[in-house]
């Protein structure tokens, strides 16, 4: 079964209480074939630094199913503030059709001087439900890291809770699913079926 483990590399979960909301807009470029995740900005972020209650974020975006490091993609740090404005555009090739089987994860994280980054939140769009043509950003509230946890610890052989299994794993599942099938083989639904429960029940069988 397939996990996201490059991320786990990158920083430590759970030093602090995540708050805050990221606003971020979507739009398929079709003369580029690109999609271009516009990130905008952060706010009222988790202070990591609480005496001088501010933090250095960034934020990271991968389009899964690719959770190869070629496949991520990065803003620039902003120091010293709970409200940081980016204005970035990161850009992803691929189809339209292809987009209706991907997700797209987006994860804010402090930068730490000495390689320590810390997790302030993430947010998991499923862009099959995805307008393309509305260019208005949208708001999205930053979840605790229940996409992570789950998959980096399987990762490292750690034990999930099984409240840890969420809206979020289930569709990760089931695209995991179609992921892992060959797709001249499938001839109905039900062979996607067939596999999402068996990912299903190999993950079922590894939480506590």
């Amino acid at each position: 079964m397939a996990s996201v483990c490059s991320a786990g590399a990158e920083g430590r979960y759970g030093t602090v209480v995540i708050k805050g909301e990221i606003e971020l807009g979507l739009q398929y470029n079709y003369k580029e074939g690109q999609l271009e995740c516009h990130v905008v900005q952060c706010r009222d972020l988790a202070a990591v630094d609480t005496k001088r209650n501010r933090s250095d974020p960034y934020v990271k975006v991968y389009l899964l199913p690719d959770k190869s490091k070629s496949g991520k993609r990065k803003t620039k740090v902003k120091k010293h503030t709970l409200n940081p404005i980016f204005e970035e555009i990161l850009r992803f090739s691929t189809t339209m059709s292809e987009l209706d089987a991907r997700t797209l994860w987006v994860s804010v994280w402090h930068s730490d001087m000495f390689g320590r980054n810390d997790f302030l939140g993430e947010v998991i769009i499923a862009l099959g439900d995805t307008v393309f043509d509305d260019v208005i950003p949208k708001w999205y509230p930053l979840q605790d890291g229940y996409f992570q946890v789950t998959y980096i610890s399987l990762e490292r052989n750690r034990k999930p809770k099984t409240s840890e299994i969420n809206d979020t794993v289930l569709k990760y599942l089931f695209d995991t699913a179609v992921e892992d099938s060959n797709l001249k083989d499938i001839k109905s639904r039900q062979d996607i079926s067939q596999q999402f429960m068996t990912n299903f029940i190999t993950f079922s069988q590894k939480c506590v």
